[in-house]
């Protein structure tokens, strides 16, 4: 506890919980819907509604809504006490790095489903049959790599 009354104990540990700055970053100095955040951090929803709950409490973030032409959202937004916290990460580099993070996760999952993609077409089956003729090639006495045992 310091002197203005803060709980650093309760701060760090909340930084400390899992997407808890993932949430704060998400957030970010422009705020953000509810539906912006969550596509933005790599936890269920049920643990973003539980940080963000944890935020509002400690003081680190706000809500507020806006009202659009036909609906009506909630926006969260970095308090003062988020925007200091903020400001430390982004001196710390990790906001830089939390970029990077999302871009590789992107890159990641566009890779992963270029390979689900693949092993659903024809050429999966292709490269699987020449596989396992060159492994019986190889298997056969005589092959590239067939060994004699009495040779050891």
């Amino acid at each position: 506890m310091r002197r203005s009354g803060l709980s650093t104990d309760e701060i760090a540990e909340f930084l400390r919980s899992k997407g808890a700055i993932e949430a704060l970053l998400a957030i970010g100095t422009d705020g953000g819907r509810w539906s912006d955040i969550e596509e933005q951090v790599d936890i269920s929803t049920a643990t973003l509604t539980e940080r963000l709950g944890d935020a509002r409490d400690l003081g680190l973030v706000k809500s507020n809504t806006m009202d659009h032409e036909s609906s009506v959202s909630k926006i969260y937004q970095l308090d003062t006490l988020g925007q200091t916290v903020y400001h430390q990460m982004h001196l710390s580099n990790i906001v830089s790095t939390w970029t990077y993070l999302k871009k590789t996760r992107e890159e990641f999952e566009s890779q992963r489903e270029d390979v689900i993609e693949w092993v659903e077409s024809d050429d999966f089956e292709d490269t699987y049959e020449a596989r396992m003729k060159r492994d019986q090639e190889e298997s056969r006495p005589g092959g590239p790599n067939h060994t004699d045992n009495e040779n050891f």
